[in-house]
């Protein structure tokens, strides 16, 4: 029943195979293999639910962050990757990712988290 409902209220989402595919489609392109599996398990295992906004973000506005970013040492592994919104992404790493405390009031600690990771 849940997933009948979940299919009205989103008709316009793939089923999480088709949501699979494309990320293994598009993860063709990415150099590192590991980082491109993790890419993958990330979004699966999270069902698509972005880490700041707690909603459900399409396949093709997925955005893979890197909490501790690579240059400062951060790594490719499961547990440093989070699922962000293109649009989540895009603020993060404004000029003013302050933004995001307005726009998600509720997830401040994780905010200033990846903000000072930056």
């Amino acid at each position: 029943a849940a997933k009948r409902l979940f299919s009205f209220l989103y008709p316009h989402i793939l089923p999480m195979s088709q949501m699979i595919t494309y990320l293994v489609n598009t993860s063709k392109y990415i150099k590192n293999s590991r980082l491109a599996m993790f890419r993958i398990s990330k979004y699966s295992s999270m069902k698509g639910i972005s880490y700041l906004s707690g909603e459900f973000v399409p396949v093709d506005e997925y955005h893979c962050h890197h909490i501790i970013p690579r240059y400062k040492g951060g790594s490719n592994d499961f547990d440093n990757l989070c699922v962000l919104s293109e649009l989540e992404h895009r603020i993060l790493h404004s000029s003013t990712p302050e933004q995001l405390y307005v726009l998600f009031p509720k997830k401040k600690k994780r905010i200033k988290m990846l903000i000072d990771a930056l």
